[in-house]
């Protein structure tokens, strides 16, 4: 908070876990409280108009555990729509390019191994699977 017009903010922590309706008197007196250890005694200006500047909420709340669901089939097999295209990458391991198969990791399936090089990717990451190692999908979808 700060008086209006004023740059210097002061940070207060609010003292209740649930605002009430009567709050506004309270801030302002932890307001006038703070700001005169910060700036001296009588320097908050009792009466004057303040803002809000930031305003940060912690809070927490009871969530159900999530039930994890695992797939009955586990395939070695690698559907078909999953293969993507290669790319020609170069692999520092292998020291030239090598067309390298990209995955849609999204559209692989439990049990699915994958040998590298390969890329797999997803939504919102890429799994680069280096030569000599292999992606597993375990029965969750997790890779390892």
């Amino acid at each position: 908070m700060r008086h209006r017009g004023q740059i210097n903010e002061v940070e207060i922590l609010l003292p209740f876990e649930r605002l009430p309706a009567s709050y506004e008197s309270r801030l302002r007196a932890l307001f006038v409280h703070r700001y005169e250890q910060l700036y001296g005694r009588g320097s908050a200006l009792a009466g004057a108009q303040l803002e809000f500047v930031v305003c940060r909420l912690r809070a927490r709340a009871l969530t159900p555990q999530p039930k994890l669901v695992t797939s009955r089939t586990s395939s070695r097999i690698i559907p078909r729509k999953a293969v993507s295209k290669k790319r020609d990458i170069y692999w520092p391991d292998l020291k030239k390019h090598q067309p390298t198969p990209v995955f849609d990791g999204e559209k692989l399936a439990s049990g699915n191994q994958i040998k590298g090089p390969a890329i797999v990717e997803t939504a919102d990451t890429t799994v680069v699977v280096h030569p000599g190692t292999t992606l597993r999908l375990d029965a969750l979808g997790n890779s390892s």
